[in-house]
C-alpha cells in the first residue's frame, strides 16, 4: 500500500503499487486479499472496483467501504502504508465501452468507485470533448457525499457533465433531491436516455431496481445498460 484516504466517514480510498502495469479497463474489479494466495485456507477475498486508469506505473485505486467487522474491509481500510495486499484480476464486463453514445454513470454508496473510473476513461478519449456525462449518485446522509470533486475533475475534459445527487435519509438541513437511485431517474423521459450508455453500480437491490426501470419500464435497450453483479 502507498496511500490511503478518506472521502467520507467510512469510505476509504486505497492507493496501491504493483510491480507489474496496472491494466485494465474502466469500471472492472479486481479480487482483493489479504491472506496470501488465492484459494488458501482460511481465506478471504472480496471483489472491489478500480476507480483510476490504467497505467504503466502499477498504480491501482480501490474505494472500499468500511464495515467494522468485515473480514476484508475491515483490515484492508485499517493497513498502514506498507502493507501487502494480494490482487487477483481484472474481472467484469461493465467496462467502458467503445461507443460514441454519451454516457450516464449511476452509482450507489460504494459502487461510486467503477463509475468514477468510467468517467475518467471517457475525459480520456479523444472524442470526449464531444461527449455528455450524467452523473447519478444516490447515499444516505450528508456525510456520505464525495461524488462532486470526481465530476468536477472530468467537467473539464468533456462537452458537458450533470451532477445528480439523491440523499436517502437526508437531514433536515439538505435542500437538494430525496429518496432511491431509481427514483432520480424520473428526472429524465425515456426518450432522453434511448441512446445512452448507462452504467450502473451499487448494492444488488438497487441496481435491480435501477435496471428494472430502465429494460421494463422504459424499454431502453439492455445491450446499452452495462453492470455487474456483486452480493
Amino acid at each position: 500500500m502507498i496511500t490511503n484516504r478518506a472521502l467520507t466517514h467510512d469510505l476509504i480510498e486505497i492507493t496501491l503499487q504493483s510491480a507489474e502495469d496496472a491494466d485494465f479497463l474502466p469500471g472492472q474489479f479486481a479480487m482483493v486479499s489479504l491472506d496470501g494466495p488465492f484459494g488458501g485456507s482460511g481465506h478471504h477475498e472480496r471483489a472491489y472496483s478500480m476507480s483510476n486508469l490504467a497505467n504503466s506505473d502499477g498504480i491501482w485505486q480501490f474505494q472500499v467501504k468500511r464495515v467494522p467487522d468485515g473480514a476484508v474491509s475491515g483490515r484492508v481500510t485499517e493497513l498502514s502504508v506498507g502493507s501487502t495486499i494480494h490482487l487477483d484480476g481484472p474481472y467484469g464486463h461493465a467496462h467502458l465501452k467503445d461507443t460514441t453514445r454519451d454516457i450516464v454513470c449511476v452509482a450507489g454508496g460504494s459502487g461510486l468507485a467503477p463509475m468514477v473510473s468510467v468517467a475518467r476513461g471517457l475525459a480520456a478519449r479523444g472524442d470526449a470533448a464531444e461527449r455528455r456525462l450524467d452523473f447519478i449518485y444516490g447515499v444516505r446522509t450528508t456525510r456520505d457525499r464525495c461524488v462532486e470533486e470526481f465530476v468536477t475533475e472530468v467537467a473539464g475534459s468533456v462537452m458537458r457533465t450533470r451532477l445528480i445527487e439523491v440523499l436517502s435519509a437526508a437531514d433536515e438541513a439538505w435542500d437538494g433531491l430525496r429518496g432511491y437511485v431509481h427514483e432520480a431517474l424520473a428526472r429524465y423521459s425515456p426518450g432522453e436516455l434511448a441512446e445512452r450508455d448507462i452504467y450502473v453500480a451499487g448494492p444488488p437491490m438497487m441496481t435491480d431496481a435501477v435496471v428494472r426501470t430502465l429494460v421494463l419500464e422504459w424499454q431502453i435497450p439492455v445491450d446499452q445498460i452495462h453492470y455487474d453483479r456483486f452480493f
